[in-house]
């Protein structure tokens, strides 16, 4: 990597890239050339690092003890069952952990804290990517560590680094067959994971080079239903997909209040946010009663008494709010009286 530092106190040697995002960040990157490739550390591992190793295990266990037992003492004290709440991620320990077990030649053990380091804090810890890629690479692992060093040449500003992935992830392109994979999503704030691995947030990714195989990729995004693709990348192809993500059906209501009675009121729906909401045209008389509930969306609304003019307008229904419109019918000329 571009820039190197010597971190006392571990065993292997720590290179710690800069990734400035808000308060000065340094974000460890393992020295894999002291690792061949089968995995094992050509330097003897010494006693302290297993105790350590021991040690900052059994404070987690302490640690997720006592959360346990608080949320015990907690769900005792309330009548209604709570929903479930998965534990927040702490990417900064998962991160310096996942370093310390890879630099010790735990490389197996390092990979679900990598993972997770990738689910909580993707756009931070970038380097997590690349220490995951060496991690699989050295395993001999090559179709989950070319797919890592593409994700994370995509995300790396660096050009000396993405050259240094560039450079690796060759070594583990010998002998094998590959494609390209482009994604395209709708709306454009979506985010996009493949295998599981943020690929994208808000934007496409092109030209992904990939082992040849089959890739999932899910596309995500706010009061959107996600959707799961499974796409197969042969040899030698360029694979092209764009993602459009429906909108969930979320509802608001719309009162009416008209000042005649007897009136004829028409709900049209125009342009619903959701496919799923009703496109059932609404025929009711005044006075309305209740506010009806519709789909978010826009609607057109009519209002019609025989000897009045005809009202009409276009109301757009919000989640989760209630519209109002007040209707003044008005009288309409009489015909005899226009022919003069």
């Amino acid at each position: 990597m571009s820039q190197k530092y010597q971190l006392p106190g571990i065993v292997g040697t720590l290179v710690f890239i800069a990734t400035v995002l808000g308060a000065s960040n340094m974000a460890m990157a393992v020295d894999f050339s002291k690792l061949n490739k089968g995995g094992a550390v050509e330097a003897a591992h010494d006693s302290e690092d297993a105790a350590q190793d021991d040690a900052a295990q059994d404070d987690a266990a302490q640690d997720d003890a006592a959360q346990d037992d608080a949320a015990q003492d907690d769900a005792a004290q309330d009548d209604a069952p709570a929903e479930p709440v998965a534990p927040a991620i702490d990417a900064a320990y998962e991160f310096g952990r996942a370093n310390r077990l890879a630099s010790a030649g735990g490389l197996t053990r390092a990979i679900p804290h990598y993972k997770k380091v990738l689910q909580a804090a993707p756009e931070r810890y970038v380097q997590a990517y690349y220490n995951l890629a060496e991690v699989y690479r050295h395993k001999g692992e090559c179709r989950e560590a070319v797919l890592l060093y593409g994700l994370y040449m995509i995300m790396e500003a660096d050009e000396q680094n993405r050259a240094d992935a560039k450079k690796n992830r060759a070594t583990c392109l010998v002998g094998q067959t590959t494609g390209e994979l482009s994604v395209a999503v709708a709306p454009d704030y979506a985010t996009l994971d493949i295998n599981g691995y943020r690929a994208s947030a808000g934007e496409a990714f092109e030209k992904l080079l990939l082992i040849s195989g089959e890739y999932t990729v899910e596309a995500r995004a706010q009061e959107h239903l996600s959707q799961t693709v499974k796409l197969e990348v042969a040899d030698g192809s360029s694979v092209e997909r764009k993602v459009s993500l429906e909108k969930r059906l979320f509802h608001g209501t719309l009162k009416v209040v008209v000042n005649m009675p007897h009136a004829t009121v028409k709900v049209e729906p125009r342009e619903l946010d959701s496919k799923k909401g009703s496109t059932e045209v609404i025929a009711m008389k005044t006075p309305i009663p209740m506010p009806l509930k519709l789909a978010t969306g826009k609607y057109f609304i009519e209002v019609t008494l025989k000897g009045n003019k005809r009202w009409i307008r276009n109301v757009y229904i919000q989640r989760d709010e209630e519209s109002e419109v007040n209707v003044t019918l008005r009288p309409a000329v009489p015909e005899a009286i226009r022919l003069d």
